[in-house]
Formats: structure tokens, sequence, C-alpha cells
């Protein structure tokens, strides 16, 4: 984060040095990107910096996809039960084996702490967004909120993941598409509280507009990843435990 000055989840060369002059050690900054990259053009990624790091965050970016779909909002709310709008180490490492989160607490809430005075706020938090690339990923590599990105995380975290949609829908062993105007009025009906018109309508495009196959629905909420099977896999029979306990 000291690093990611423009908070994008990555790092221009330009940024980079500055970052490492006002640390003392520019010299040893560009020999670091001269063996991480042949170019000044192409920014660094956190995984590129600390791989182990980055690893153990990507850890917990999967939990926030089996448990709230990747919502970071949804997820502050339950980390932050008193609603301070900031958590001390103790109050996160709960929270966060609450979500079923295995990995290393401290590492997670060392990186996190951009202020280094022991609390990880809402903003720190939802950094998480930018740097990992699994969240981005899993919501189709769409960068900002939209009826599309709502509607995978609703899916994921209300459902427990795409089969079990395309289940409620009737087409998981039947009927192989369904018309926009029906998809809408069946997401609603189903409890979707987005804009359910227009994901349908979003959806509907690689199809020609008027309808969504299930092939096509199934990769736009898993991210790309095609049906290999018409029966619900076992760890999507339930939705996340917080869809549950809500």
């Amino acid at each position: 984060l000291d690093l990611d000055v423009r908070a994008t989840g990555k790092v221009a060369f330009v940024d980079f040095t500055n970052a490492c002059r006002k640390l003392g050690v520019a010299p040893q900054g560009k020999l670091v990107w001269n063996n991480l990259r042949q170019d000044k053009v192409t920014p660094l990624e956190f995984h590129e910096l600390d791989p182990r790091e980055a690893s153990n965050l990507e850890d917990f970016a999967e939990t926030l996809w089996c448990t709230v779909g990747f919502d970071l909002a949804k997820a502050w709310l339950f980390l932050d039960a008193n609603n301070q709008n900031y958590m001390l180490f103790d109050e996160f490492k709960a929270g966060v084996r609450n979500l079923g989160f295995d990995g290393d607490i401290k590492l997670l809430f060392k990186g996190l702490d951009t202020s280094g005075l022991g609390r990880v706020t809402r903003a720190d938090f939802e950094y998480i967004g930018k740097v990992s690339r699994m969240g981005p990923k899993r919501l189709g590599g769409i960068g900002t909120k939209n009826a599309i990105t709502e509607l995978i995380t609703w899916v994921q975290r209300e459902l427990g993941g795409p089969q079990e949609l395309l289940v409620k829908l009737g087409m998981a062993s039947g009927a192989k598409d369904i018309v926009v105007g029906d998809l809408a009025a069946r997401l609603t009906a189903l409890g979707f509280e987005g804009d359910a018109l227009q994901a349908a309508a979003k959806a509907s495009r690689v199809d020609g507009g008027t309808h969504v196959t299930a092939d096509t629905l199934f990769a736009l909420l898993s991210g790309g990843k095609p049906r290999t099977t018409d029966r619900l896999p076992p760890q999507q029979q339930q939705p996340s435990r917080l869809a549950r306990s809500a």
C-alpha cells in the first residue's frame, strides 16, 4: 500500500521509484524493478513483490467469495460487529475465523493496516477488491459495480453458485434458454434486489439480445468457467453461512 499511492492495485515505474527514493533505497529500488520487469511501461502487481503475502490474501479472497460472494461491504458489516468503522487485531482475528479463513491472519492484518497503528479501517479492507486477482476474475473481470456484478455476488452468496440458479430457473437439465423478460421476472421472484432487467439484458448480448442460454448464464456467473455437468456439485447445494444466518 505504501507503493500503491494511487490505490489501483498496481504500481507504475514512476510511483515505485519515487516511493523507494522517499525510503532512501532508490538504487535498490531500480534493481528490484529491473529484476521483475524488462520495461518501464507495465506496472507491477502485488503478487510479484511478495508472493507469500499475496497467496495468503488470495486465500482470504477465496473465503470471501465462498461466504459472501466477494461482497466486501457485507463482509465488513459482519466483521465490524461493533460498528466502529475500524477493527483491532483481536476483533479482526475472531471475525475472519468465523468466516472460515484458516490462513495467516496476522500477516493479512499487517498488510491491510496502512497506518501501522494496529487497526484496519473499512477503506483498508476494501482495498482487497483492488489488489486481489481472484475477486475481479470471479466477477467477470468487471472493475466497477453494476447489475451484473451484483447478480454474480447475489447468486454466490444467497444461492451457493450459478448451477443452483439454473436449477431454480428450471434450466439445469430441461430448458436451455430463457427470454430476457422471463429471466428478469424470475430473478426478482427469487429475491434478487438489483436491477434484474438490466442484468438479464446484458447477459443476453452474447446470444443475440433476446434470450440467454444456460451455458452463457453459467459462464457469466462463474467468471468464464464452462459448464461441465448438469448435476449440482455437492459444494454448491447450500448458500453461504452468512446467507443462511441473515
